[in-house]
């Protein structure tokens, strides 16, 4: 990736780390929050994003690329629009009429998936998507950025590749990060 695009990107970013008191996902709490979803609202950012993501995607090591619920749908979709990947859905929770599937999508045993994200905390967003893939080959995981507080140590531990697009400490120096 061109370095003047992640340095841009970088910037980007930053304008969307939030500071003060916050609970995660994970429980824990944090000085900082990092409020990917108002990229939805760029669609320059959000295709530089998805490039980034498709130059990390394992050619022809896939078949299928899905985003988790709700962060990570629009990189999904976005990258299945824009370079002819197919996608599935996983669903947030099990609709209560039709199917009652909670993958939505034509896929078959065996397929072989690449998991994307927007940000890695503690890594359970991925780790509780887990049962529903247990039909799949999980080749990858990407996700925007890791907050290089034990999920990628986490997801590897479980066998899983894991690969961000930064990492927080990319986006705020150390001393700030220190403090925070």
């Amino acid at each position: 990736m061109d370095k003047v695009v992640k340095k841009s990107m970088i910037k980007t970013i930053r304008g969307c780390i939030k500071h003060g008191d916050f609970v995660l996902r994970s429980g824990k709490k944090s000085k900082y929050f990092i409020e990917m979803r108002s990229l939805i609202s760029q669609p320059e950012e959000m295709n530089t994003l998805v490039d980034m993501i498709w130059s990390r995607l394992p050619k022809e090591d896939y078949d299928l690329i899905v985003g988790l619920p709700y962060a990570g749908i629009p990189y999904a979709c976005f990258l299945s629009s824009r370079k002819n990947v197919p996608m599935i859905l996983l669903r947030n929770e099990v609709k209560k009429h039709g199917t009652a599937n909670m993958v939505e999508g034509d896929f078959k045993k065996g397929d072989r998936l690449v998991i994307i994200d927007d940000v890695l905390t503690t890594g359970s967003s991925v780790i509780d998507s887990l049962p529903f893939f247990k039909d799949f080959k999980i080749v990858k995981v990407i996700v925007v950025i890791d907050r290089e507080q034990g999920g990628r140590e986490e997801l590897e531990r479980r066998g899983l590749k894991v690969e961000s697009l930064f990492k927080i400490s990319d986006l705020i120096d150390q001393d700030h990060l220190a403090h925070i």
